[in-house]
């Protein structure tokens, strides 16, 4: 399925803006605690069980810009919080991407839930509950370990789709070969082999990046084709693994999804 990245609202972004020159107050140790990306674990007490096709929902808190960013189970979503003392939380207006997805109830039990936090409470130092205008939790909130799969991208990779483009695999194969234990990366670009090396960096949940990659001086008439995967691959900034372990998401600096890349070794079972 095509799907369509619009750019997120202006308005939201200067609100963002707007936050973050106010954020330089003092902020409570236990809100500084939000700090970092949390996995839901839980919608009004039922237990949020991705299914194999999906990514798992969460929340990221930047607590030093009073911003917050994530993904909702079809969508990645950005904006503010408000938390004017300990225990209370809500969300300002959130952007979001614009795709539809095959299945939307996720997604829509997740933005239902953000728009009627009013506080949170730590059950431990891993974990938060949310809460709306009573006492009953309506989601958990599970800390995120910051490399937590990162051997999981062991392995060969085909670019299935290449921003909004969907790729035709029966002519040509681009791939991505992730040797993990080495830090080092090789692969089809589309007229010319490519290698060099990943950077994962501290701090951020997913991390993956692509500096400096070399390539072959081959010509072709995928010349074209070619720059748009170099030109993405500089521009990945972290990545998101299904838990099936087959496809593969990267995505720039904003959130904005580069690629979507599928196992070869699940390719092959396909034809």
């Amino acid at each position: 399925m095509k799907k369509v990245f619009r750019t997120l609202m202006i308005v939201v972004l200067s609100a963002v803006a707007l936050q973050s020159c106010k954020s330089s107050k003092t902020v409570s140790p236990e809100t500084e605690s939000l700090q970092g990306e949390w996995s839901i674990s839980k919608l009004n007490g039922e237990n949020l069980v991705p299914a194999d096709h999906q990514r798992a929902p969460y929340i990221g808190f930047n607590v030093s810009k009073k911003s917050v960013y994530g993904f909702s189970g079809c969508n990645r979503i950005m904006g503010v919080y408000e938390s004017a003392e300990p225990g209370k939380l809500s969300f300002g207006q959130l952007g979001a991407t614009m795709m539809m997805c095959p299945d939307m109830e996720l997604e829509n039990k997740v933005t239902k839930m953000l728009e009627l936090v009013k506080s949170y409470k730590f059950l431990t130092s891993n974990q938060i509950a949310l809460y709306g205008e009573d006492s009953k939790a309506i989601a958990i909130l599970d800390k995120r370990e910051l490399k937590e799969d990162i051997v999981k991208l062991n392995g060969t990779w085909v670019i299935e789709e290449l921003g909004e483009e969907e790729l035709n695999k029966d002519s040509i194969l681009l791939t991505l070969d992730i040797d993990v234990a080495q830090k080092h990366v090789s692969g089809e670009a589309g007229c010319n082999r490519l290698n060099g090396g990943f950077v994962v960096v501290d701090g951020v949940t997913h991390s993956i990046t692509f500096p400096n990659l070399a390539v072959t001086r081959m010509f072709c008439d995928r010349m074209e084709l070619e720059d748009k995967v170099l030109k993405a691959y500089g521009e990945v900034y972290s990545y998101d693994l299904l838990p099936s372990g087959v496809y593969l998401y990267f995505y720039d600096k904003e959130g904005k999804e580069l690629m979507k890349l599928v196992k070869e070794d699940f390719l092959k079972t396909q034809k």
